[in-house]
Order: structure tokens, then C-alpha cells, then sequence
């Protein structure tokens, strides 16, 4: 009986913390807000240092355009750099209602069985020990060396004399045994300012 009140806890818990809100996504002002920045700098200046701050984060260079104003790089590392946030789809959002509702009867259902196979045991034997082996362990997910690929777009524009309009995107993947497992943008603000705290480090020590 401990046996199965055990395992019911456990599902209760993990219904109750999937059925959680989590944070929403940036609105496009909120992520520009944090994305963009004015430096005053002249815009090569301002170019030259920006390829400097992300190599010394050790990104690769993909697309360099001075022209353009345009500036993309990746890396690929086994440290997470940010969080990514979960992008629901366009055509069939989330149901979130629906889903906890179907998990809700889930795990009454598996608290019943539990129940059931558990009658006639004292929690002392091995059968309780056995069966609680079984759930601990039974897991689908994929498994092998956990990767993060990131790719930083960095826009640059002159709006003034001196000064140079500067924003930073960036998107990212967590890759586990080869296959993706999560993606999407980064809206971290603290991803951001480290950026623009190495980017005006960098124009200091090139001036």
C-alpha cells in the first residue's frame, strides 16, 4: 500500500507541475526592448566590435555584410547559453484545458490500477519493491550527449551623427542523443546584456 500511494504521489506531482502556467512569450515590443540598443559609435566602429565581442564568445561567423548592416553566427557547445522559449503553432494552438483534463483522468486511472495490484502486498515485500522498479524506469525519451546549437543575427543602423542602432536576435536548439528536443527563440534579458556589456567593453578597448 506505501508502494502505491508512492507512485500516486509521483503522478500527482508531475500532472500538477505540467499543468502549471509557464512564462509567455515576449511580445514583439517587449523583445525588441530588450534586443536593441543605441550606441554612440560611429557604425564601423560599431560593425568591427560586434564581430569581435562574438568571436570571444566563440561564435563562427556565417554572413558578414558591412553593406547591409547584417551579421549572423553560430555556435555549437555542450554549455547552455539561454533559454529558449516554446513557440506554439499558428494553425492548432494549444488546448491546455483539454490536455490537463485528459491527463487529470490519466492519473486517476493509474492511481486505480496501482491501488488494485498493490492489495496484496504489506509495502514489506517484493512485489511492492518490484512494481515500484518498473514505473521509476520506464522512460521513452530520447537519450545520448545533450548539445545546444545557438545562431545570433545582429542588425546595425546609423541613426545619428556618432550613433549606431544595434539589435541582437537569436534562436536555439537543445539536441539529446542527435535529436532535437526543444527550439525556439531566446528572450532571456540577461542573454542580452552580456552582449551589450561585451560590446561596450570592446569599443573601449579599441578606441
Amino acid at each position: 500500500m506505501r508502494t502505491a500511494s508512492l507512485i500516486l504521489k509521483l503522478y500527482l506531482i508531475s500532472f500538477i507541475a505540467g499543468c502549471a502556467p509557464t512564462k509567455p512569450p515576449a511580445t514583439v515590443a517587449e523583445a525588441r526592448s530588450m534586443e536593441t540598443r543605441i550606441v554612440g559609435a560611429e557604425y564601423n566602429q560599431v560593425f568591427k566590435s560586434s564581430l569581435n565581442v562574438l568571436q570571444d564568445l566563440y561564435y563562427s561567423m556565417d554572413v558578414v555584410e558591412a553593406d547591409l548592416g547584417l551579421i549572423q553566427a553560430s555556435r555549437h557547445t555542450e554549455g547552455k547559453q539561454a533559454d529558449t522559449i516554446e513557440e506554439k503553432g499558428i494553425d492548432e494552438p494549444l488546448d491546455w484545458k483539454k490536455i490537463c483534463g485528459v491527463a487529470a483522468v490519466a492519473v486517476l486511472f493509474v492511481g486505480f490500477i496501482a491501488l488494485l495490484t498493490s492489495g496484496g502486498s504489506d509495502g514489506n515485500g517484493d512485489d511492492g519493491d518490484s512494481e515500484q522498479h518498473h514505473f521509476i524506469h520506464d522512460d521513452d525519451g530520447p537519450s545520448g550527449p545533450v548539445v545546444y546549437n545557438y545562431k545570433v543575427t545582429v542588425n546595425l543602423e546609423t541613426v545619428g551623427e556618432d550613433q549606431t542602432k544595434v539589435r541582437v536576435s537569436a534562436q536555439g536548439e537543445k539536441l539529446v542523443g542527435g535529436s532535437v528536443v526543444s527550439a525556439g527563440p531566446v528572450q532571456e534579458p540577461e542573454f542580452f546584456q552580456r552582449f551589450f556589456a561585451s560590446l561596450d567593453k570592446s569599443l573601449f578597448l579599441d578606441n
